[in-house]
């Protein structure tokens, strides 16, 4: 879509849009109401897609859903975000890959009207088997990130691991 895209009702009611493969382009998007008590979700499923959105607000009642699959999520390029007073969400319930810093969103830095002018205020992940992920919005580099904690048995392997290895050390 290259015009303004309104995702949501003006001042009641809901709406999701499901991203799940393939790309998705949207030049000016409002997600959720700017003025009432609507709802509405952009959600992001799976690895499988490109998402690359402009300008883009979320107003009251407005979501930014990632539904991570069992080997990660799609990430969102977009140019500009206002997300004062709007939800970001990230299920890791069906993940099974890699630990470690992951980009979800970052801006596509164009000149015009670029970079994060605000972070989303109310911020949840459901971890699943990684307890103690968190979510970064960094404004100053215009990313936001998730980081997945390994699974509280992979210390305890790991720990046993080094143990074993000290005891094979210490009888030698």
């Amino acid at each position: 879509a290259t015009n303004l895209t309104q995702i949501g009702a003006s001042t009641s009611g809901s709406m999701e849009v499901n991203v799940l493969a393939g790309a998705f382009t949207l030049a000016d998007t409002n997600v959720g109401t700017l003025v009432g008590t609507g709802t509405a979700s952009l959600n992001i499923t799976g690895n499988a897609s490109t998402v690359e959105l402009g300008k883009t607000t979320f107003g009251s009642g407005g979501t930014l859903n990632f539904e991570f699959g069992s080997d990660g999520v799609s990430s969102v390029s977009m140019n500009y975000l206002v997300a004062d007073g709007a939800t970001l969400l990230v299920d890791l319930t069906d993940y099974t890959g890699a630990t470690g810093e992951f980009t979800i969103v970052e801006a596509d830095r164009d000149g015009v009207g670029t970079g994060f002018s605000s972070a989303f205020s109310n911020v949840t992940v459901t971890e699943g088997d990684y307890a103690g992920s968190f979510i970064t919005q960094d404004l100053g580099n215009d990313v936001i990130t998730v980081t997945i904690v390994p699974e509280p048995s992979t210390y305890g392997l790991l720990t046993g691991l080094l143990t074993l290895a000290g005891v094979l050390f210490r009888r030698r």
